[in-house]
């Protein structure tokens, strides 16, 4: 009865620390998860900003031409 005394007793010694671990981890996963949204969101802009270059460009007589003239799709 001694020995299993002994094992809980060191078992709860180990628990502050394995959930310190835990909380060390979750920090840094968060800082880890806030570092890559903002890159996928700076890119997300640059697509946006890109589309918004693209669409000023387009001559609107050409893209009625096109569309007129094309043939029409089969579904």
């Amino acid at each position: 009865m001694n020995f299993m005394s002994e094992m809980a007793g060191s078992a709860w010694s180990i628990v502050p620390i394995l959930l310190i671990l835990f909380l060390m981890a979750g920090i840094v996963m968060a800082f880890f998860l806030k570092a890559k949204i903002e890159e996928i969101t700076v890119y997300l802009k640059s697509i946006a900003t890109s589309l918004e270059k693209l669409t000023d460009r387009v001559d609107e007589d050409a893209e009625g031409y096109r569309r007129k003239n094309e043939p029409p799709r089969g579904y």
